[in-house]
């Protein structure tokens, strides 16, 4: 984009059309998946690890985090309790995969059956998650 072209930009989205074009396109589902996956790419980077270690350890960060958690709890209790059921009642083993003497996180196939749980190390626990 050429100075010119981005000047003539910059001067669009400061204008009031230009931010209330913004602003439904923010609101739009185009724009919040745009949004979420640029979020998520800037996340994984190294600066947005820091940023958001950052954001959290404010008090606007610890109150948003909570009620993030609070809404988990509300949306997903029979996962709530089968976690909760397996920290406290089941030992930790290695991981069940053949050859892989790594430590075992507990997967469950069925939340409704809270105490049959694989073991899987954390890249096979994450390899099962993404197929």
């Amino acid at each position: 984009m050429e100075v010119k072209e981005k000047k003539a930009q910059d001067k669009y989205n400061a204008s009031k059309k230009g931010k209330t074009t913004r602003k439904r396109y923010e609101i739009s589902k185009k724009g919040k998946e745009v949004r979420k996956k640029a979020l998520k790419k800037y996340s994984s980077t190294e600066k947005g690890k820091a940023t958001m270690r950052r954001y959290y350890a404010t008090k606007k960060g610890k109150a948003t985090k909570k009620r993030a958690q609070s809404r988990y709890i509300l949306n997903n209790p029979e996962k709530v309790k089968a976690h909760y059921i397996t920290a406290y009642y089941l030992p930790n083993k290695s991981c069940s995969i053949r050859g892989c003497n790594k430590k075992g996180e507990k997967h469950h196939e069925d939340y409704l059956k809270p105490l049959e749980v694989l073991y899987l190390c954390h890249k096979h626990h994450r390899n099962l998650k993404h197929c």
